[in-house]
């Protein structure tokens, strides 16, 4: 594999690894400060949460943001942060696949983006323990090649 190769699929991670911490803190912002507009959007519901389940899943969103922000910073010294990536992100997998399934109310849109959202994070564990693999076998170096 080229040095150029490998430099760019080290980005791959440093781009992957900053898409989530987006999308996490957009999802724990929602959740925490604008329940009404989540349950509109997924459930087309009025917000009523009075355990706060919501407030309680938007306590992961802040975690995943948190780890993958650690992994960002310290991944090419630390690998194994990437496999403790693929964890959180195979961690929800069933929590998005239950919602769908259990869910009294879901709009069109909410099933999509669950069905949809199980299966990104499946893949994105997938990628994730991929990437951890490969820095440990010398496939993926720390993206300092020249090429």
């Amino acid at each position: 594999m080229s040095p150029a190769r490998l430099h760019l699929e080290s980005r791959y991670v440093d781009l992957a690894l900053k898409f989530l911490i987006g999308l996490d803190a957009v999802l724990a912002i929602i959740a925490y400060a604008l329940p009404g507009v989540w349950f509109w959007i997924f459930h087309g519901a009025p917000y009523t949460d009075p355990q706060g389940l919501l407030q309680r899943a938007a306590g992961s969103f802040l975690a995943f943001l948190l780890i993958q922000l650690a992994a960002l910073l310290l991944w090419k010294k630390r690998p194994e942060m990437l496999a403790v990536v693929a964890g959180v992100r195979f961690s929800d997998v069933f929590t998005d696949w239950s919602c769908l399934v259990f869910a009294t109310d879901m709009t069109g849109p909410g099933k999509v983006l669950f069905v949809f959202a199980g299966l990104a994070n499946l893949a994105c564990g997938i990628f994730f323990l991929y990437a951890f693999y490969s820095r440990q076998s010398g496939a993926l170096k720390n993206g300092d090649a020249e090429g």
